[in-house]
């Protein structure tokens, strides 16, 4: 097992400190995130994107406007923090 240190600003240890959040289980999940996210070759990369402008030219990719993205991604980013409180 190894160890990792990091080192923060007191004001931003005290800030996140006082909103009680564990810092050492969240650096853990983030961790175990980055090793569980699945990299792409560059030939699955050009395919998705080859499959992406494939549909797009011939009309069946599913579009959403800008701000419904958004909405979505501010909906989202929501979820996340209160599952984290």
């Amino acid at each position: 097992m190894q160890t990792i240190q990091l080192e923060l600003e007191d004001s931003i240890y005290n800030s996140i400190q006082a909103k009680g959040i564990n810092i050492k289980e969240l650096f853990q999940e983030f961790i175990h995130t980055l090793n569980d996210s699945p990299s792409l070759s560059l030939q699955e990369a050009k395919q998705r994107v080859y499959e992406a402008v494939t549909k797009y030219q011939n009309g069946s990719l599913n579009t959403i406007s800008h701000d419904t993205m958004w909405e979505q991604i501010d909906q989202d980013c929501e979820q996340k923090v209160a599952n984290r409180v």
